[in-house]
């Protein structure tokens, strides 16, 4: 990796906003452009953006990077990975140079640890299939749940929760309440302003070892040292759901399950809506819909008013994969669905990989994933969300972060980073990484 140096090139003080790794300069006292960033950074793959004022379209000009006008703002993006350029932009006259630098990605290793089942483990069990979230309240706290274990043999289901401290790298298993899900392969949304959320979908274990969906959610309250379940109100009429996407719609005030898998039905593409005033309902959706799927890996664009999804597994036995990436526009009633790719060189099909939705750089991270139940897909993978400039881009990952399938990642505000860990592929791990964005 390398740091890569370009120009930007900007005009009138009220381009000096940006939100990614912004240093601002000192205003001028006469100069109309003396509000202008000193400098810009953009994290690989990322963004920068600059506040439009009173410039036209007209008046910029990208050369070898790509800038994407917006109503209010310039998303500035590399037009290739780490490949420097130029934003020609008139100002008062003259031309003001912005140095940006390309800052690459780069892995440190968080913990690693022996798990066990018994007390005083020093951690939680390897698994798949399980949930793992930050606490906004206490953003140094992160939640790990339930999934898939490997003992006594793989895929046996578990209930835990534990909690890891990111300031002192240490593990605790919490004390629960209620009847927590055994019901691996769910997914888990905020509940807005609490510390709580909902758990939704999932699969049980028959005694022959098949599995069975049935609708389920919980609602899950919890605190530093212990957490209590308890059934949400009029849950009973969802699309069951296994590996799909379940998200909170913050415009709307509502959560949403999207795709999955119905043992019944097979791999489904549904959508519904939940409101505990209101229960469950189906969604009607315009547009050609995906092929139904199942281990995919998604995204709530709050910016965009959207879900974009990718890849997954086409079958109930996740033989065929997919490679194709889509987004449902909630902004329009009814939602609709867009093929954004059919596929890319960029981004190899695969189903149960990580996944991290970056709201400053405005892209999805997908890391690792199986597309034949054996291997993983090597590399990192970046989509910018840019609308209308959506771009898969392939990152390499240091040889000592073992690539993987079946690993969970979350958003880390406070740091500005993801964190990724657990999974499987030539070891099972008990491990956690942060990916500083």
């Amino acid at each position: 990796m390398r740091f890569t140096r370009f120009l930007v090139l900007c005009a009138l003080a009220a381009c000096g906003g940006a939100d990614e790794h912004l240093t601002q300069a000192a205003p001028g006292a006469e100069d109309p452009c003396g509000a202008l960033p000193a400098t810009l950074t953009l994290s690989e793959g990322g963004r920068a953006v600059l506040a439009r004022g009173a410039l036209v379209d007209s008046a910029v000009v990208g050369e070898g990077v790509a800038v994407v006008p917006e109503e209010s703002r310039f998303v500035v993006r590399e037009a290739a990975p780490q490949v420097g350029g130029a934003v020609r932009v008139q100002c008062a006259g003259r031309q003001v140079a912005i140095p940006v630098t390309v800052q690459p990605l780069t892995w440190s290793k968080l913990a690693q640890w022996k798990g066990g089942a018994k007390e005083g483990a020093e951690g939680p069990l390897g698994r798949e299939y399980f949930s793992m979230w930050l606490d906004e309240a206490r953003p140094n706290q992160l939640f790990v749940f339930g999934g898939f274990v490997y003992e006594p043999k793989q895929f046996t289901p578990a209930s835990d929760l534990w909690r890891f401290d990111l300031g002192t790298s240490t593990f605790r298993k919490l004390i629960m309440s209620g009847e927590p899900p055994l019901s691996p392969g769910g997914r888990v949304a905020p509940i807005p302003g609490e510390d709580a959320l909902f758990y939704f979908g999932g699969a049980t274990v028959k005694p022959n070892g098949a599995l069975a969906t049935a609708p389920l959610l919980k609602r899950l309250s919890y605190g530093a040292d212990s957490a209590a379940w308890s059934d949400a109100a009029d849950a009973s009429r969802s699309t069951p759901s296994y590996t799909g996407a379940f998200v909170y719609d913050s415009k709307r005030q509502r959560w949403l399950s999207i795709c999955g898998m119905d043992t019944d039905r097979g791999v489904h593409c549904q959508v519904d809506a939940y409101t505990p005033k209101s229960g469950w309902a189906a969604v009607a959706t315009a547009g050609k819909a995906p092929r139904g799927r199942s281990g995919f890996h998604y995204a709530y664009d709050q910016e965009a008013d959207r879900v974009v999804l990718f890849g997954g597994a086409l079958s109930a036995t996740g033989g065929s994969v997919a490679g194709d990436t889509w987004s449902l526009n909630l902004a329009e009633s009814p939602p609709r669905w867009t093929l954004l790719f059919e596929s890319d060189p960029a981004a190899a099909p695969r189903r149960n990989g990580a996944w991290v939705y970056d709201p400053v750089g405005h892209r999805l991270l997908v890391w690792g994933g199986t597309a034949n139940g054996r291997t993983a897909i090597p590399g990192l993978q970046s989509l910018s969300l840019t609308a209308n400039q959506e771009r898969w881009t392939s990152h390499e990952v240091p040889r000592d972060v073992p690539p993987r399938a079946s690993g969970m990642g979350v958003y880390d505000a406070a740091q500005r980073r993801a964190v990724l860990g657990f999974g499987n592929e030539t070891a099972i791990y008990t491990d956690l990484w942060a990916l500083a964005l």
